[in-house]
């Protein structure tokens, strides 16, 4: 009888200390879902934490200065969204905190975080930074054409240049040629045209260097509108979120090309 007095008092003794010792953190994220990139971006996050009608917090990519929502558990369940005016495509977090069980228990660890990603999904999702910075590279590409043009019409004159474009282009396929065939005959016979052909380039060339010095404004200009765009302004398949300048890059070239072509500025092939 005195050792079941005894081992019921250690027993009751004890029990404070086990319940302290197994009031550990539970959280845990079960599924976060987005809708896709663009305007009003609806995030869909489930979990548990381990205080029933708790009170929690969830952070947007580790943010804990500014707290994405709160709100109090259904039981130990959380089920809730989360609303953003605008999310670039690209990897994020959210993290689900157990505050009830943070603040009761002096701790921080009372939380779980999941990543998700957001990604684009039709011509709706194309972020306005993205239409407007190729946009801004349509306009810069056909300005700079049409002032290499008009350079080129003033110091050259513009169907000279269209004829030496022909002559190099017929003088290339023709070298081209002869080294693949190795006729040696004929590469010493368009070797005497070389010196022509330099000159021709050279000459070429003269509205090039004065159409770079106005390129480089546009250089300058672009730092300046670095803090204006978002970090990702766009996305490639295969190459994920691209800053604006990269995007700009993209653009300008593609487009360049294009202004090229139309404005007949590109050398023929």
């Amino acid at each position: 009888m005195l050792a079941v007095l005894v081992f019921a008092s250690a027993a009751f003794l004890l029990l404070p200390v086990s319940i302290v010792m197994g009031q550990n953190s539970a959280v845990n994220i079960s599924s976060v879902t987005s809708a896709p990139a663009g305007n009003n971006v609806i995030v869909h996050l489930q979990g548990t934490i381990s205080t029933a009608n708790g009170s929690y917090l969830i952070f947007f990519n580790n943010d804990k200065a500014n707290p994405a929502a709160t709100n109090t558990s259904v039981g130990y369940t959380v089920n809730t969204v989360v609303g953003f005016s605008h999310l670039e495509p690209g990897n994020y977090t959210l993290t689900l905190q157990d505050v009830t069980f943070a603040q009761t228990n002096g701790t921080t660890i009372a939380e779980s975080t999941m990543a998700f990603r957001v990604v684009a999904e039709g011509i709706s999702a194309i972020p306005i930074a993205a239409l407007m910075i190729m946009g801004v590279a349509v306009g810069i590409s056909f300005l700079n054409m049409s002032l290499n043009r008009a350079l080129i019409t003033k110091m050259i004159g513009w169907h000279e240049y269209r004829s030496m474009q022909r002559e190099m282009s017929e003088y290339n396929s023709q070298r081209m040629a002869a080294v693949r065939a190795r006729d040696e005959k004929t590469l010493e016979k368009l070797k005497k045209k070389e010196s022509q052909i330099q000159s021709m380039q050279s000459k070429m060339l003269k509205p090039q260097f004065i159409l770079f010095g106005f390129s480089l404004v546009y250089f300058l200009i672009w730092p300046l509108l670095t803090g204006y765009f978002p970090v990702a302004v766009a996305y490639v398949p295969g190459f994920g979120p691209q800053p604006f300048f990269i995007w700009y890059l993209i653009c300008s070239f593609f487009f360049g090309t294009v202004a090229g072509r139309v404005l007949g500025v590109t050398p023929i092939q």
